[in-house]
């Protein structure tokens, strides 16, 4: 009875079945969402159409000198590409893939903490807190066609692998071999495979070094065969510079650290009282990792809050740390239970204060989670049907209306602004084919900015707004 009384008391307790409630809504909205053709993030329609490319054979990194670009490594497209073709629907399987895949980043969240000695609760508390942050504060990341979730989760799993002991060749081979799928699903991730390295060469040398020479030979010969199979333009695209905005560096820095200041200053105490803990060390190291390499990418054109996303996992499994070390730390049991509340305070305050201070009317309406965005699905079902019934070829610049409408891909917006702005003779040979009106529809947000002068002066003398809503503006030849 008193271990019931207890358990009933406890914090934590309570807090994990309120975030449960939580991700439970949250997680049926998003799955309803997932089947609709309306546009979620920007990315989507790119994914998808190189989907396509692939399952259809045509040339995955198409050149450097066209209009469309290809930045990502090559392995998520054929997992996507796998996984559509038993759905037969390549924008749904990368929108499932990414949700699934979530809800296991989640899932091995708690698993790696109850490997690191929390308890079920500390555990379970840490994931749910990832998964509805993430739900509620990351809505064009949460169940849309980019692969940035199935990296994490290939990485996460060959970190609780790597956690089990005794360590064996076989389970570093494992871990190693994770790692570098997730690298060479989004290149980016790299802060998990040097923080596991950098730890293990502190408590266990030897493995850190098998693990890094598996890893390194792993890279190399992930490079050669898709150098052999994509040629040298493959490695041009894959690192195709960006544009490097300091002051945007610094503005989305402090609006992120502001968002997870209870989670740091837990990880702050934690790490003064047991930073000589070894799987404490681990998750300290790794949030400290991925927070320096997120913020100093925060500066780069087209990088969001998915950049921080390796950080807040790292952080809410050092929450998880903290629920079980700092309570055993003290004697008293009422000193414990008000330890515990402390800390759960602590990490819930911004996001209840910040989902407090967003609070729709909306939410109170069944038809908001049963039937979501029904509107907006509405309004791109008649963009869609417009953009299909025009004979010809039809610039989109949110790409997945295009693709729903059946059309062929004209132009990656982003990736040749990013080039333009290093040549601007880049969009040249697209402001031409404006300017013989060869297509039949232009799906535009603000052209002004992306593409130069002769390009906005190429559709202004040639095209003539036909009508424009929350879907971008919509031109036609005059």
């Amino acid at each position: 009875m008193r271990r019931l009384h207890a358990a009933r008391a406890d914090p934590v307790v309570w807090a994990a079945l309120l975030l449960a409630a939580t991700c439970l809504l949250l997680v049926l909205r998003t799955a309803l969402i997932i089947r609709l053709h309306i546009p979620i993030n920007w990315n989507e329609g790119w994914n998808a159409y190189h989907t396509t490319d692939l399952v259809m054979g045509r040339p995955l990194y198409r050149g450097s000198t066209g209009f469309f670009f290809n930045n990502y490594p090559p392995l998520s497209f054929y997992i996507v590409a796998a996984w559509g073709w038993l759905l037969g629907d390549q924008m749904l399987a990368g929108r499932s893939l990414s949700l699934l895949a979530l809800i296991g980043w989640a899932w091995l969240l708690a698993l790696t903490a109850k490997r690191l000695g929390c308890r079920w609760s500390e555990a379970a508390f840490a994931a749910l807190l990832l998964l509805a942050s993430l739900f509620l504060f990351n809505v064009f990341n949460v169940g849309v066609n980019d692969p940035e979730f199935l990296g994490h989760v290939l990485q996460a799993l060959g970190l609780f692998i790597l956690l089990r002991e005794p360590r064996t060749p076989w389970s570093l081979v494992s871990c190693a071999v994770l790692f570098a799928a997730g690298v060479f699903v989004k290149h980016l991730l790299i802060a998990l495979p040097i923080a596991a390295v950098v730890w293990l060469m502190v408590f266990d040398r030897r493995a850190a070094w098998r693990l890094m020479a598996v890893g390194s030979l792993l890279a190399v010969a992930g490079l050669a065969a898709s150098v052999a199979m994509f040629g040298p333009d493959f490695l041009i695209q894959l690192l195709s510079p960006r544009a490097y905005l300091p002051a945007r560096a610094a503005a989305m820095s402090a609006e992120w650290v502001s968002r997870v200041l209870g989670l740091v200053l837990v990880s702050a105490v934690l790490a003064r009282r047991y930073l000589r803990d070894p799987r404490v060390a681990l998750a300290l190291l790794y949030a400290g990792l991925a927070t320096v390499l997120g913020l100093a990418l925060f500066g780069g054109d087209g990088v969001y809050w998915n950049n921080m996303f390796d950080a807040e996992w790292a952080l809410c499994l050092t929450a998880a740390l903290a629920l079980n070390r700092l309570p055993a730390a003290t004697i008293e049991r009422d000193t414990d239970h008000r330890v515990r509340l402390g800390l759960v305070t602590a990490c819930l305050a911004v996001p209840v204060a910040m989902t407090a201070m967003g609070a729709q009317i909306h939410w109170g309406s069944p038809r908001y989670w049963l039937d979501p965005r029904w509107f907006e699905a509405e309004t791109a079902a008649s963009e869609i049907a417009f953009i299909r019934s025009q004979p010809g070829p039809v610039l989109c610049e949110q790409l997945s209306l295009c693709f729903w409408a059946g059309k062929p891909v004209e132009a990656d917006f982003f990736g040749l602004h990013q080039r333009v702005r290093r040549d601007p003779s880049r969009a040249d040979e697209l402001a031409r084919q404006v300017e013989a009106r060869r297509f039949a529809v232009a799906q535009l947000d603000i052209p002004t900015q992306y593409l130069g002068p002769r390009f906005e002066e190429a559709m202004r003398q040639n095209y003539r707004i036909d009508h424009q809503n929350e879907w971008g503006v919509f031109w036609v030849p005059k």
